[in-house]
This record gives structure tokens, sequence and C-alpha cells, in this order.
């Protein structure tokens, strides 16, 4: 009879389920979403504001800024000759000023062809 409810109680401790998540998981859960959303804001503000302050007006209008990580700028171009815009720019200059902006953080700029702003 010992040796029964030593193998139920293994069972029952081996077949635990999970105990519910409670009100304060889902706290900290969204205390790491927000540290998170507030650590990437901090990366992108730099690179977002010489953007801005650097890129020639039709590229600002027509670009999205959509990325910043490892290193690299994603930017969304609503078509091929606005990535060809896009290039030119980045060879005069453009990127060394995103690169200044970045202190030194990005690596390249990535352009692909999607849907522009609005």
């Amino acid at each position: 009879m010992h040796d029964a409810e030593q193998r139920m109680r293994d069972f029952e401790r081996w077949h635990r389920r999970p105990t519910p998540r409670s009100e304060t998981s889902a706290g900290a859960d969204f205390d790491a979403l927000r540290r998170t959303m507030r650590d990437a804001a901090k990366r992108f503000a730099g690179i977002a504001e010489a953007w801005e302050a650097s890129a020639p007006i039709e590229l600002r209008d027509q670009c999205v800024l959509t990325g910043f990580a490892a290193g690299v700028l994603t930017v969304v171009v609503p078509s091929a000759s606005v990535t060809y815009a896009l290039d030119r720019a980045l060879r005069e200059g453009l990127e060394t000023t995103l690169r200044e902006a970045t202190g030194g953080k990005l690596v390249r700029v990535r352009s692909r062809v999607g849907a522009g702003p609005g």
C-alpha cells in the first residue's frame, strides 16, 4: 500500500499543471515591454532626428524608417526610382551623417520597396 501511495505522489509531482498566470505576472510583462520600447526609442531617436535634418525633402516625404537593429537601418521606399535616389543621397554623404548621428553604430542602410507613407 505504501508503494502505491508513493507512486501516486510521484505521479502528481511529475504531472503537475503549471500554475495559472496571475495579474502580477501580467504587470511584469507590461514593465518588460515598456523597457523594451523605451530602449528602442532611445536607439532610434538619434537616427530619426538626423534623417529629418539631413535627408533631402523628396526622400523624407517618400521613405519610411522602419527599423534599426544590429547596425542596419531599414528604409521602406515606394518604388525602384526612389531606391535609386536614396542610394545616390547615401553615397553623397547622407550615410556618413547618419553614421555620425548614431555614434558609429550604423553599419549600413538597407532599402526595400514597399508601401510608402500615407
